[in-house]
């Protein structure tokens, strides 16, 4: 039986927390991420699994936009404005940019 939760948490575990020089490995496990933990279940017990999983791939999302930044600038120059008012792009926005460069490929 292959459980999506378990492969988001091996691959998530594998993350080191430093930006990568391949995103690939990195956008695999993002790719794993389908919403919140037992988003349908109600009460009090899957608040804190769920929060801790939000912020780990939340944390990943991070990393993916610091490995961005070196091959797309403008993802780069949105995240930096961002940044100048406290905030962060969306990780749908990062999931474009990354999709948009994937497409063009890198300049010659």
């Amino acid at each position: 039986m292959r459980v999506d939760l378990w492969a988001l948490r091996d691959q998530l575990d594998r993350t080191d927390g430093t930006v990568p020089a391949d995103r690939t490995p990195l956008e695999e496990t993002l790719a794993c991420y389908r919403g919140d933990f037992a988003q349908e279940v109600t009460g009090a017990w899957p608040e804190g699994p769920r929060e801790e999983l939000r912020r780990e791939v939340l944390d990943a999302y991070g990393l993916l936009v610091q490995a961005a930044h070196v091959h797309d600038p403008a993802l780069a120059l949105l995240t930096t404005s961002l940044a100048e008012i406290g905030e962060e792009p969306s990780s749908e926005t990062v999931a474009l940019c990354t999709a948009l460069a994937r497409r063009i490929g890198p300049k010659r």
